[in-house]
């Protein structure tokens, strides 16, 4: 397993759910990688868990739209 920053922040985050949505993953395991280990940041975590959910199996039209919202929230909170 590829090291997992612990400590991503909301941007982090943002990048790589739309980098998991556009295929450009930089390994192909890093979603999952990130999904099963949690985050130092409380505000962080709950998107990580929801992203667990989402991705667990083959993500649907419903899901897509749920990860690209994620996105616009983690890019319209408040910075860290």
């Amino acid at each position: 397993m590829a090291r997992v920053n612990r400590g991503a922040t909301k941007e982090e985050v943002a990048d790589l759910i739309e980098r998991f949505l556009d295929n450009r993953l930089d390994y192909p395991q890093q979603m999952n990688d990130f999904v099963e280990c949690s985050q130092l940041r409380l505000e962080v975590d709950v998107y990580r868990k929801r992203c667990d959910v989402l991705c667990a199996g083959p993500v649907d039209e419903d899901g897509i739209r749920e990860l690209r919202t994620m996105v616009i929230e983690l890019r319209s909170s408040p910075a860290e």
